[in-house]
């Protein structure tokens, strides 16, 4: 079996799938089989292999992602000056330390480019417990409320939203097959 990533196929120990919607990026990471194109004929063509996020302060991210992509189950890859990185399935998120004249500008999720990624939960028994068990006690800034149902989404779609160091919005979210 190959790690790939297919948008068609969901499997139970996914974290992470991808689809557009909007200005909005969600991805899901899977386990499975070669994905199939409708000519039978295995590709990989189209996946997402790797992000890569530049930030403010790399040591503070770095701290921060390394302790949330490892309860989410990557393992650490990279470990440089100005570069970190993580890897789950064979799909990687890195990040690199910004340049001094434009980091000043910040990050600011309605302009021009990504506004946010969406890990995907299991259950949203799971959710809940992130919300609890670890975004609370490391007082991680928390959007709209907390965890909660978003039906505007897609039917059972649940929730939390969150911030990393820079303000880039994140979210885990559980959406039902």
């Amino acid at each position: 079996m190959e790690d790939t990533l297919h948008p068609t196929y969901l499997k139970s120990s996914s974290l992470l799938t991808s689809h557009w919607a909007g200005t909005n990026l969600f991805f899901r990471f899977q386990n499975q089989e070669k994905s199939r194109s409708r000519w039978g004929v295995s590709s990989t063509r189209g996946q997402i292999h790797h992000i890569e996020i530049v930030v403010s302060d790399l040591k503070k991210s770095s701290e921060f992602y390394g302790n949330l992509l490892a309860w989410l189950g990557y393992r650490r890859i990279l470990d440089e000056k100005e570069e970190a990185g993580w890897s789950l399935e064979n799909r990687s998120i890195y990040l690199s330390q910004g340049k001094d004249r434009f980091v000043h500008h910040g990050y600011h999720r309605k302009r021009v480019g990504l506004n946010h990624i969406a890990f995907v939960a299991d259950s949203k028994g799971l959710v809940d417990t992130f919300y609890k068990d670890y975004l609370l006690p490391k007082k991680v800034p928390v959007l709209y409320g907390g965890p909660r149902e978003r039906p505007e989404y897609t039917r059972g779609y649940y929730s939390v939203y969150f911030e990393d160091p820079d303000r880039l919005k994140l979210e885990l979210a559980y959406v039902p097959r």
